[in-house]
């Protein structure tokens, strides 16, 4: 049986050739990407009384290999339950328990029976009820379940080398997407344990690469549809999965090692450490790198193309600690610093629809990032089982340093003009943030509770800038120099308070409520020696948000209702200079959704939020704008909120295959936009403001499809149509656009463990008009892997073909490619990768704005090769 990811989850890669009408298909359409994973099979069957024919849920299923145990489950509550068939083979004798009924013993040879003639399907399981002396008996049926399957792996014995990652397959019913996310049985793994616990971070699945599986003594899946916080039952279950380590492996260190070198110098080195005893944690992790992995220290490296990032040095360490002292305490400590040194040269060809500009601008950029971009401590204190008190406090610095040279060619109806800029830009920022939160549960009822929580940030930004500008426009000189300083504070104090209470077994209401207080205080001085630029400013913005209201939710057979109503004031005051002005808005925001869930396979989802938007602090001041000599954008301390009505439908359908269909329409009003005063010769000036109403709408289909039963294809189409009104020399422009997007994608492996490809196809189509004018941008992209397995060396290649059409046209191809061998039993590993192997990369990027549209493409370093070796270790035997 195969599971396919709806969208919200999928673009996995596998690909494959595909039959004629559908090549004919995809050249008319545009293609859409994902990953589908396929399972092996499973025994099949369903459990009823004998005398009723009625389901018996929750019935204990016990797998024996001789007399050994080796996988347990329970059914679930319409009597079925399914046995991966790697485990059934393996069985000698099942045996079926249930409380209320006599049990029942499948033998070896009704299971030889049933393999050797590849029925998967084992039919119906009749119990008998047990004999009960009294005259009347009662039953309350309850949708309610939840179901434990343990797959016991104590008397495996595992090769040193084999990972517990490699357990994460389809042997034991599990896989893992291409963005790590673990699934069991086809469904979302929800929480991932080691011992009942989080292990070196909350579900992080990259970590069992490195863990021996012989560690582990079993499995424990854990299916429910009870909710843990409030005590109801909902329609869609979920699954934890807790990995039990045997005793003697609560105490080990393991990690690995990686480095290489190559050439125009490129270097990697990469370590990570880490050791756990009991309930304590502890990992440290190094790197360094010039090859576009950032401050990522994967097993092997991982070859990408990339527009501007690969003359980027990176270095971080992060270290971490996590401790569960006694039955009461629990810290959790993360630090990380990170410094990064960027060098790039781009080329940039603009076109401004509304005023008939066109100009191109070089830019080389030299830029150093360094600081604490995330530190983090957490005390967690549980007085008993009612009763929880937390404290978190995270920290982080960045300090950014840049200098830019860039060289622009303005070219109108009236004048021509090349200009030179010289920029050096610093910028620091600090932010705190401390939370203290108490929660209550109460004896009385399960899943009533309270939580309050007391919360202070103060995020404080300093940036400063000089530019040196020369400037010729047809034959005038002028050369002048601006220095810019701006300072920003923001201080946020709140209290929240929520009161949980269950209805019934199925439905529960929430109220809450939250008082916050947000104090921005700003200033912004511009000094030049001929330029009319803005004049200084200063000012202090202060909102006083009370919000109340109340979450109800209700599950019945097959459909959930939840709703949120919420009402929002904020008071606000703002004192620009000695000038104060009192605006207060008011608003009621509603979320609404409605859950239809037919069978596990079929759903229709329908929403209805209307949310409001305040603006940030990086909307009311222009802290994060820098100059241009074409463009400046300014805050706007009088910006007013933006609300927003949605409705969202998401209906999924199948018959041998899930198809997912979603549409999205979306009715803004007081619609954050653009105010630009553009005057050609002259820098256009812009600020974010409220510019009235715009209409958003998409429709999308997911069709994963099943060829033949030998290969998988997953296909994706979306249009989307879009408003982005902006107000241009005072005149309100509604312009509009509309984008088509579709992807195909597919995996086939052309000889069994030795030739597989994986290509992907995609095309994105958008028309945006403008006032006057209109746009069209055209990308189609090719993509693919093609994997060579020869006497234990994997050789990769990664062709791309990029076609981009926008101001002016670019094809670019390139290949990126790689061998590597496993060595030492798969703990070591060598490896050769080569970027960029016929020097050709040259990608060019499009993109619109509300008032212009632009190509960007990027000079970067090309062709390098690196070798490299990585180890992994541990001290567990």
């Amino acid at each position: 049986m195969f599971y396919l990811l709806s969208l919200a989850q999928t673009y996995y890669k596998y690909k494959v050739p595909i039959i004629k009408v559908l090549l004919i298909y995809i050249l008319l359409t545009i293609l859409s990407s994902g990953n589908i994973y396929a399972q092996d099979s499973f025994f099949k069957g369903k459990i009823v009384n004998n005398e009723t024919s009625l389901p018996i849920s929750n019935c204990s299923l016990i797998i024996y290999k001789n007399n050994t145990v080796i996988y347990h489950t329970f059914s679930d509550s319409s009597g079925n339950f399914n046995i991966k068939a790697s485990i059934f083979k393996q069985g000698t004798l099942i045996k079926i328990h249930s409380l209320t009924h006599e049990d029942l013993q499948i033998k070896n040879t009704e299971l030889t029976k049933f393999i050797n003639n590849n029925q998967f399907d084992l039919g119906l399981f009749r119990l008998t009820s047990k004999s009960i002396l009294i005259k009347e008996v009662i039953i309350k049926s309850s949708n309610r379940y939840r179901d434990t399957a343990i797959i016991d792996l104590s008397k495996k014995n595992f090769d040193r080398s084999v990972m517990i990652d490699e357990l994460f397959s389809n042997d034991y019913g599990f896989y893992k997407d291409d963005k790590g996310q673990l699934y069991y049985n086809g469904k979302r793994v929800s929480d991932l344990t080691v011992n009942g616990k989080d292990f070196f971070g909350k579900n992080n699945t990259d970590i069992y690469n490195l863990l021996p599986a012989l560690a582990l003594q079993s499995i424990q899946i854990i299916e429910t549809n009870i909710d843990s916080v409030y005590n109801t039952t909902t329609l869609t279950p979920t699954i934890k999965v807790n990995l039990k380590l045997k005793e003697k492996y609560n105490k080990a260190g393991f990690g690995n090692i990686s480095s290489g070198y190559g050439t125009l110098n490129r270097y990697l080195v990469s370590s990570n450490g880490y050791y756990y005893k009991n309930n304590e944690q502890v990992s440290l992790s190094l790197n360094t790198n010039n090859i576009n992995i950032g401050d990522n220290s994967p097993i092997e490296p991982i070859i990408s193309f990339s527009a501007n990032s690969n003359n980027t040095v990176a270095r971080s360490t992060l270290l971490t600690y996590n401790n569960f002292i006694g039955k009461k305490i629990e810290l959790r400590f993360s630090i990380k610093d990170k410094t990064n040194t960027n060098s790039f040269t781009s080329q940039t060809e603009r076109r401004d629809q509304v005023i008939n500009i066109l100009s191109g601008i070089t830019n080389k950029s030299n830029s150093k990032t360094s600081g604490i971009p995330d530190s983090k401590l957490s005390l967690n204190y549980t007085f008993d089982t009612l009763n929880v008190i937390n404290l978190n406090q995270s920290y982080t610095y960045n300090k950014l340093s840049e200098i830019d040279s860039l060289n622009y060619k303005v070219k109108s109806d009236t004048s021509n003009t090349i200009s030179n800029l010289g920029k050096t830009q610093t910028k620091r920022n600090n932010s705190l943030l401390t939370t203290l939160a108490f929660v209550h549960k109460f004896s009385s009822k399960k899943g009533r509770s309270i939580d309050i929580t007391a919360s202070h940030a103060s995020n404080t930004i300093n940036s400063g800038e000089t530019d040196d500008i020369f400037n010729l426009t047809n034959t005038i000189i002028e050369a002048y120099y601006v220095k810019n300083s701006k300072n920003t504070n923001e201080n946020i104090w709140s209290v929240k308070a929520n009161f949980a209470e269950p209805l019934s077994n199925s439905s529960y209401i929430d109220f809450f409520s939250t008082y916050k207080y947000d104090k921005i205080s700003y200033a912004n001085t511009i000094a030049s020696d001929s330029l009319n630029t803005l004049p200084d400013l200063k000012f202090d913005i202060a909102d006083q948000f009370i919000q109340l209201g109340a979450r109800f939710q209700k599950t019945f057979k097959k459909i959930s209702l939840e709703s949120t109503v919420t009402e929002l004031a904020d008071l606000k005051r703002n004192k620009t200079y000695d000038q104060i002005t009192y605006k207060n808005f008011f608003n009621l925001n509603l979320d609404l959704k409605i859950d239809y869930r037919p069978s596990e396979k079929k759903y229709l989802a329908v929403y209805y939020k209307k949310t409001t938007t305040y603006p940030e602090m990086s909307q009311l001041t222009d802290i994060n704008n820098s100059f241009d000599l074409l463009y400046q954008t300014n805050g706007n301390p009088n910006l007013k909120p933006q609300t927003n009505n949605t409705i969202r439908v998401d209906y999924k359908f199948s018959s041998l295959h899930d198809y997912t269909l979603n549409a999205e329409l979306n009715q803004y009003s007081s619609k954050y936009g653009l105010n630009v005063t553009a005057i050609p010769n002259k820098i256009q000036n812009a600020f974010v403001d409220n510019i009235g109403n715009a209409t958003n709408a998409s429709v999308g289909l997911i069709m994963p499809l099943n060829v033949g039963g030998k290969f998988f294809i997953n296909y994706n189409t979306n249009i989307a149509y879009q408003e982005q009104p902006t107000i241009i020399n005072n005149d309100l422009n509604r312009n509009n656009g509309i984008a088509f997007t579709q992807l195909l994608s597919t995996n086939k492996e052309i000889f069994k463990n030795v030739l597989s490809i994986s290509p992907t196809l995609a095309i994105i189509y958008s028309k945006y008009y403008y006032q006057s004018s209109s746009s069209n941008i055209i990308t189609l992209t090719y993509s693919d892997k093609f994997s060579l397995s020869i006497a234990k060396f994997t050789v990769d290649f990664f062709p791309l073909v990029n076609y981009n059409h926008n101001i002016s046209s670019r094809t670019t191809f390139s290949m990126n490619g790689a061998i590597k061998r496993n060595l030492f039993k798969k703990y070591g590993m060598i490896w050769i990768q080569g970027y960029d192997l016929f020097n050709s990369f040259n990608y060019q990027n499009n993109f619109y704005s509300p008032s212009y549209v632009t190509s960007i493409h990027y000079s970067n370093t090309k062709r390098y090769f690196i070798i490299g070796f990585n180890y992994k270790f541990n001290n567990i035997n």
